[in-house]
């Protein structure tokens, strides 16, 4: 990949697929069962969106001290696995613009990587059962297995830029201020930052919080700054804003790209 050139690397959970939401379903579900109280339910799955299964044992022992137990947190992971693949037999929504914009990126060219929390197994069977418009994809059709980086990959999960960094090494990348990398987190938004790429977030159980919006902008807290990130509705909407990118990577004589 040439230093002008641009690729695109996406998170697969709320990003790429609707399974954050079924996800914390199956989280409400089993610590539920376990009589935990609601709001620290949620409060605990908001702040771990995105991070990886050390990140949420570690929080979890904070909260409930018997969850120190690694058979305890073991079966609950199990639990959820279970719930997991039940919910979803009959295949994972995809969320919206994710088709049109894998064809945009498929037809100009720009190289598509993934990083996701989750491992590896449940991965590849995930992205082979996605639904959209009730017709059933396979969206390794789109992104090279080889160019996706899974959690148990990783030392480090987000906010730790490891991931990406990991994903646009295997895409063969070495500069990395033209990836695109899109994202539903804040965890994952700052691993963006932290790589040295270019995220856009796209908001799904996490919102920009009240007085962050500025247009298309929010603002978020990186460490000992603020910083200004776009923000999408959907992954097809940050289009027109690739295709600037694109236009600028290639000079004056710049045509628009195909959709």
């Amino acid at each position: 990949m040439h230093e002008n050139e641009i690729a695109v690397i996406v998170d697969i959970d709320g990003t790429s697929l609707g399974t954050e939401q079924i996800r914390k379903g199956t989280f409400i579900e089993c610590l539920s069962n376990m009589h935990k109280d609601r709001e620290s339910i949620d409060r605990i799955y908001e702040s771990t969106v995105g991070t990886n299964s050390d990140y949420l044992h570690r929080i979890l022992q904070e909260e409930w001290h018997e969850f120190e137990s690694k058979d305890l947190f073991d079966a609950f992971r199990a639990q959820r696995k279970n719930l997991f693949k039940e919910k979803t037999k009959d295949g994972i929504p995809v969320m919206p613009g994710v088709i049109e914009s894998f064809e945009f990126f498929r037809n100009n060219g720009i190289p598509l990587g993934a990083y996701t929390s989750t491992d590896r197994t449940e991965t590849t069977e995930n992205l082979s059962k996605a639904v959209y418009n009730e017709r059933r994809y396979n969206l390794l059709d789109y992104i090279n297995e080889c160019h996706i980086t899974t959690g148990d990959e990783v030392l480090e999960g987000k906010p730790s830029p490891e991931g990406y960094l990991k994903t646009a090494k295997k895409m063969g990348i070495q500069q990395f201020g033209n990836v695109i990398g899109f994202d539903d987190s804040p965890h994952g938004i700052l691993s963006l930052l932290k790589a040295g790429m270019i995220p856009i977030w796209i908001p799904d159980l996490i919102k920009p919080k009240p007085g962050t919006m500025v247009g298309n902008l929010a603002i978020i807290s990186n460490g000992n700054e603020n910083v200004t990130v776009r923000v999408c509705g959907t992954m097809k909407d940050a289009i027109p804003f690739i295709e600037s990118i694109i236009n600028r990577c290639k000079g004056p004589n710049a045509v628009r790209a195909e959709h």
